[in-house]
């Protein structure tokens, strides 16, 4: 059984958004990145104590939801690329 959802709407900006991200060069992704990771960041500083441990408790759930509905050649997957 695949968990692939081919059903849902993808938005045109979403597939502009993609088509970008897949025609930009190594350079202009490294630079994206880091202004994402800047982003972040800053995003974090101004969190306070409650609301960063929320954050943290969703992103667990999510992960281990995640996990939970992978299929054995996703995991498969998965644990080889984690080891390359």
């Amino acid at each position: 059984m695949s968990t692939h959802i081919s059903h849902k709407f993808t938005s045109c900006k979403t597939l502009q958004k993609r088509r970008a991200r897949e025609n930009e060069t190594q350079n202009e992704r490294e630079t994206c990145l880091a202004r994402n990771r800047e982003y972040k960041q800053r995003k974090r500083e101004k969190e306070n104590a409650e609301e960063n441990e929320a954050l943290l408790v969703r992103d667990r759930e999510q992960k281990r939801a995640k996990l939970a509905m992978e299929t054995d050649e996703q995991r498969e997957k998965r644990v080889n690329d984690f080891q390359e």
